[in-house]
């Protein structure tokens, strides 16, 4: 991770950069505003003196003279102490925002690399899913400030060199279309950063839960018409409602819900969706999986990610979140400018939890392919003809990795 040069670049050498340059410029503007208040300061004192000489600098001037002079620069040299004035709290807030830039990205950076030392050292079952929405939050939150920060901390210097532009190429040219261009042209990229800055919320949507998306295999009527069959004369016989979906997935709880699914075959699916783990199907008896459907089917659930998806679904939806749909190339550039660090990151951060997911699913994929139905018919699993199939699928859809299924 400390050697992918995305990160070398945009987490520590310009962060570091815009420091160094943010402290020159501050103290460069502090020096020329001290400069030009202490002149002030001994104008003022020579007004309101009763003298009709000045001492400057030991010399001894006219009053009149020190007056007029003043009164001269001031008219020269007006829009340039504005300038002055104006910059100098732009300054300290380049130097504000580029102290969170390094901080945050070095947090996202090192926050990540405790995710995998962790996943290294393994965890408990029942903490793998809660731990990860855990950093989920945090790594959003601290990759959205590094992204946000970082283009205020340019937005801040450009505006800066905008303002103090005509003086500071004075030596170069002093052509009033020449200055006109440049600023004009710095004015379009601080404008086109102030837009990019409105991308950077995309960090918080690249670890956010978008819609439902779960491994799963559709069961349709044609293909599975004996489950069919039994599934309705179940739920009629206790007044429930038939689902409009039936998927066998990898998920820990069966349940169901009127919330849009998406499978990881792209398969969107509409209306009362019930969803059955593989496991439940391997343990149960006919009976008591009439039970369970029938309790879920009570109840459709609201699907709140961080309580309701497990590991599996949460790990396949920041992958879906990777992926966004383009409106237009220029949404697709703008979005991987302002994600460069956090797309990163969630790259690191899903390969963390890779082996955590095998575990979870394997145990779940083998003993439901070890199953022996009974032949009484009693099992639920007898009620599916194509089992070693729907296996098979769901060991495809699991994210590629050195621990297969």
């Amino acid at each position: 991770m400390f050697k992918n040069r995305t990160l070398l670049l945009v987490v520590w050498v310009i962060p570091v950069f815009f420091l160094f340059y943010s402290c020159v410029s501050y103290l460069h503007i502090q020096k020329t505003a001290s400069s030009i208040h202490e002149m002030e300061a001994k104008f003022e004192l020579a007004q309101s003196s009763d003298n009709q000489t000045y001492q400057w600098e030991g010399r001894s001037l006219p009053k009149q003279n020190a007056i007029d002079f003043y009164q001269a620069a001031t008219e020269k040299f007006g829009k340039y102490i504005n300038c002055i004035n104006i910059s100098h709290p732009i300054s300290i807030l380049a130097i504000i925002f580029s102290v969170l830039t390094l901080f945050s990205g070095i947090f996202a950076q090192r926050l990540c690399s405790r995710v995998i030392s962790i996943n290294a050292s393994g965890l408990e079952p029942e903490e793998q899913a809660s731990s990860f929405h855990w950093f989920r939050t945090i790594l959003a939150f601290a990759t959205s400030l590094h992204s946000a920060c970082f283009l205020l901390t340019l937005i801040c210097i450009l505006i800066c060199k905008l303002l103090l532009l005509p003086w500071a190429i004075k030596n170069f040219t002093t052509s009033p279309a020449v200055i006109m261009a440049l600023e004009i042209v710095g004015a379009v990229v601080v404008a086109a950063l102030i837009v990019c800055l409105a991308w950077s919320r995309r960090c918080l949507m690249l670890f956010s839960t978008t819609e439902p998306v779960i491994y799963g295999i559709p069961l349709s009527a044609h293909e599975e018409p004996d489950f069919w069959q039994w599934l309705s004369q179940t739920l009629q016989a206790s007044n429930h409602p038939v689902p409009d979906n039936v998927v066998i997935s990898l998920q820990q709880e069966c349940y169901a819900t009127v919330a849009p699914l998406t499978l990881t075959t792209g398969e969107k699916l509409q209306g009362l969706t019930l969803c059955i783990p593989v496991d439940r199907i391997n343990t149960l008896s006919k009976r008591r999986m009439a039970e369970q459907i029938r309790q879920a089917l009570t109840q459709p659930a609201e699907l709140a990610p961080e309580v309701r998806h497990d590991l599996l679904e949460s790990h396949l939806r920041l992958i879906q979140a990777q992926r966004p749909v383009a409106r237009n190339r220029l949404d697709k550039v703008m979005f991987h400018c302002a994600t460069a660090v956090a797309a990163t990151l969630a790259g690191y951060f899903l390969d963390a939890w890779r082996e955590a997911i095998y575990q979870q699913s394997s145990r779940q994929i083998w003993s439901m392919s070890n199953l022996t139905v009974k032949s009484d018919g009693s099992h639920a699993a007898g009620l599916l003809s194509s089992t070693r199939l729907y296996l098979t699928q769901l060991a495809q859809q699991l994210p590629k990795s050195d621990f297969p299924a």
